[in-house]
């Protein structure tokens, strides 16, 4: 387990076909909730560097 440094943060994790964010927030009694954003499309379709 990581230790978090900021009381709000949000983590990415980037793949070729899909990206999935997961957002901790940390309340002052230190405890952490996490939210998970279902994975979406990380396509190319709007990419101006085609």
């Amino acid at each position: 387990m990581l230790k978090i440094v900021y009381p709000n943060c949000c983590g990415i994790d980037v793949h070729k076909t899909f990206v999935v964010a997961v957002i901790a927030i940390t309340d002052d009694q230190g405890f952490t909730q996490y939210c998970d954003c279902p994975p979406f499309a990380s396509g190319n379709l709007s990419c101006p560097f085609q």
